[in-house]
């Protein structure tokens, strides 16, 4: 079998201006690519990396997106970067695989995070973001990160972040700590079976459905 072709980043923006002339998908489903960048840009189209792979990290910081961000059974040898960018749809990430953090600091969502059995190996950072939808983790694993002998711990950072629906987590190992320190959540929080490593911070959270805590195995719940 022929080695797949690895798609670099001129033949990555090749893709994204061809696309927004064509007024389509932009296409990466089940591609590999050396890593992907698209920063402080307005992307019309569905990005679409189903299936593929990342060689590197992904960055899609300070851009707007105006379609959903399709990421489904994607593996990603790096980083995901999503800080300060707006997502003007969904973020769907189901049975996605990130080897390293995934940072979503300060980033705008006017749908919803669909992250169910996620894999994400060092932190997941949702500080200070807003999403307008849920926010789904059902399943989800954040492991701890050993890179050069240095150790990044499985958190879950959700500190002062908004969230306009539910936050469901249940099912899910966090191999850190998961911090929810004046966090919003205008539906119900639910973390039915959840395994955490570390502490549950709920210090100054503001839930304003229902708490489920039920079968969820921490070290310490501080609020």
């Amino acid at each position: 079998m022929a080695q797949q072709n690895i798609l670099v980043q001129a033949e990555i923006e090749h893709e994204l201006k061809r696309a927004e002339r064509e007024e389509r998908d932009i296409n990466f489903r089940g591609k590999v690519l050396a890593g992907l960048t698209i920063n402080d840009r307005i992307i019309n189209g569905k990005l679409d990396l189903e299936a593929a792979t990342i060689l590197g990290s992904v960055s899609l910081e300070k851009s707007v997106y105006k379609q959903d961000i399709n990421l489904k059974n994607a593996i990603i040898m790096g980083s995901l970067f999503c800080g300060s960018a707006i997502f003007e749809k969904d973020i769907i990430a189901r049975q996605t695989i990130i080897k390293n953090v995934a940072n979503f600091v300060g980033a705008k969502v006017m749908g919803s995070l669909l992250f169910q059995n996620i894999e994400v190996n060092g932190f997941l950072s949702l500080t200070k973001a807003d999403i307008k939808g849920n926010v789904i983790l059902t399943q989800a694993k954040i492991n701890d990160s050993y890179q050069a002998g240095l150790i990044i711990q499985g958190d879950g950072y959700f500190n002062n972040t908004v969230i306009g629906g539910d936050l469901d987590v249940s099912e899910a190992f966090i191999e850190g700590s998961f911090n929810m320190q004046s966090a919003f959540v205008k539906g119900n929080l639910n973390l039915n079976g959840t395994k955490i490593q570390e502490f549950l911070l709920l210090k100054e959270a503001d839930i304003k459905g229902h708490i489920n805590l039920e079968k969820t195995i921490y070290r310490e719940l501080i609020k």
